[in-house]
């Protein structure tokens, strides 16, 4: 069942959903030209490793039809596909950015969909730590999902994505503001904080200074007299 809106964005129960439906990579595993190549069979071994959740051993064998065909743009978008699965999604960001130089516009437009994909995953990892960097990553995901749908304006998928990321975008940004003003007020309180204690520390300074001044003349005052009576 697609879920068509997403109605109460504070929900984290409808956030998650939303991406467990939605946000899933493309499993369009392409074998490599099974009428005229010779590793077709070693890809077709790959995808079936891949669909029983052998991700290792579908990647070697990926890798070893790679050796043959260096230049087939499939092998490395199932190579994506691996690494997205294992949470490498940098990993999987890079073969498939190695897809897009293609003249297959739907490899290309599920690829501009993966990558997008991949950066929300990144944007998602950042958000509890670095929220200006993951919301950073989540527009770069609008890009490509805007350029998924480009391509291709009969993916869903991408539409919703690019939908809720939105909105999604816009619900952090109004969170992260009143957080964003409670820590500036605090760096400033911090601040003025630092500076009452300097200020103090050089009065007490200046005070210890000039009170040794007084005893020093209080002493060479002492001294004079004690000279005089000797006299």
């Amino acid at each position: 069942m697609r879920l068509k809106t997403v109605k109460n964005m504070r929900s984290s129960f409808s956030f998650m959903f939303a991406v467990s439906s939605f946000f899933l990579i493309v499993f369009s595993n392409f074998s490599a030209q099974a009428w005229v190549n010779p590793q077709a069979d070693i890809t077709l071994e790959g995808n079936k490793l891949y669909d029983k959740g052998n991700y290792d051993q579908a990647l070697e064998k990926y890798g070893q039809a790679l050796i043959e065909l260096p230049d087939n743009l499939r092998l490395h978008f199932n190579m994506g596909n691996v690494a997205y699965k294992k949470e490498d999604y940098q990993q999987a960001e890079i073969h498939y950015n190695k897809t897009l130089n293609t003249d297959d516009l739907l490899l290309e437009a599920k690829a501009d969909y993966n990558i997008g994909n991949c950066k929300f995953k990144q944007g998602r990892l950042k958000e509890n730590t670095s929220p200006d960097k993951s919301i950073k990553l989540y527009r770069e995901a609008l890009d490509y999902y805007k350029r998924a749908i480009e391509l291709d304006p009969d993916n869903k998928d991408a539409k919703f994505n690019h939908e809720f990321i939105e909105k999604y975008i816009k619900e952090l940004a109004s969170k992260s503001k009143p957080l964003e003003d409670q820590q500036d007020k605090e760096k400033q309180e911090q601040k003025q904080d630092q500076q009452q204690d300097q200020q103090k520390k050089e009065r007490k300074e200046g005070s210890s200074e000039e009170d040794q001044k007084q005893g020093q003349e209080k002493k060479e005052e002492e001294q004079k007299q004690e000279g005089k009576e000797d006299s």
